[in-house]
């Protein structure tokens, strides 16, 4: 069979080092993807006039732009070449060439293991160079101008929503994903400083005159927040896993694929500070902690995920 489109196994290293300690990796992106995401970030979501793309409210439309589908096309290929990177380094008790072999290492296959990682090879070979939309492919999003997924389609599950965080935040939560994956727009990459000025690995602890603003949060294995948004270039997106990854493979005979490679699905939140009181009705919120007359971060993001059953 094919290979799979998956990174470098170097770059797949260091995602999957980064992963491992951190809760979230920093991935470089091509260029066509990054005028992508920045086209959609700073005018999509900068312009949107509330929190999240598509609406928070129920009953509107869902109505698409070039550039969001764009978007959504850049991080397609971005999360399903991340998790082809995943499997290139996930053990298995009978390799037949599917991903190209094993880096050794882990924790062993196990039949549940191994049917998941076949499974996901397989849906990734569906999707293989055809994540652009290119005219003619078998496999095509937005074939439908509103629609990114036809019904049967692998990762048809999956979805992606842009964020403006002066409309609203995030409270601390785990994402139900294969994958998330997140390019944002910040004035930490600009090189402004946010409440944790000198390091991404410092404690959510404000600056005396740098203001107040939401960022990226993520729980790393020690359980330390750190800002995400002030470790990623600008030219990256971050990746972390989900909750869908860690149960694959499970089946009461070995572990999943998340434990064999060492991961887990972090914890994260897009507030001032992640440890802060609950806000309610976040998604319709800026946080109250922001100071007055900041400009809050943009993002894209996707949620990947897969589930067999809903393939055709």
């Amino acid at each position: 069979m094919r290979p799979l489109p998956a990174m470098t196994a170097s770059a797949a290293d260091s995602m999957l080092s980064q992963l491992r300690t951190r809760g979230f990796a920093c991935v470089s992106l091509r260029p066509w993807v990054l005028e992508a995401l920045r086209t959609a970030t700073s005018r999509d979501a900068a312009s949107m006039g509330e929190f999240r793309f598509p609406p928070s409210s129920e009953g509107r439309p869902i109505v698409y732009t070039d550039s969001g589908r764009s978007a959504f096309r850049a991080l397609f290929e971005v999360a399903t070449n991340c998790l082809g990177g995943m499997l290139l380094h996930t053990p298995s008790d009978d390799d037949d060439g599917v991903i190209g072999g094993s880096s050794g290492g882990g924790r062993g296959g196990g039949n549940g293991m191994d049917s998941a990682r076949r499974m996901f090879a397989e849906a990734l070979l569906d999707v293989r160079g055809d994540a652009s939309g290119t005219a003619g492919s078998e496999f095509c999003l937005f074939r439908q101008e509103n629609e990114p997924f036809r019904a049967g389609q692998p990762f048809s599950q999956s979805f992606f929503n842009l964020f403006n965080y002066d409309h609203g935040s995030l409270n601390s939560h785990v994402d139900r994903s294969l994958l998330t994956v997140i390019y944002s727009a910040t004035d930490a990459q600009k090189g402004i400083a946010s409440s944790s000025p000198s390091s991404p690995d410092d404690p959510p602890t404000p600056s005396e005159g740098n203001p107040l603003r939401s960022a990226l949060w993520v729980k790393d294995r020690r359980g330390t927040w750190r800002d995400a948004d002030r470790a990623v270039r600008p030219d990256q997106a971050i990746v972390m896993v989900g909750e869908d990854l860690e149960r694959a493979g499970h089946d009461g005979t070995g572990c999943g694929i998340a434990s064999a490679l060492g991961l887990f699905a972090a914890e994260h939140a897009v507030r001032v500070d992640p440890t802060g009181a609950r806000i309610e009705r976040s998604h319709f919120r800026r946080d109250p902690g922001c100071d007055d007359g900041v400009v809050n971060r943009t993002s894209a993001a996707i949620i990947l995920r897969h589930d067999p059953e809903m393939v055709a």
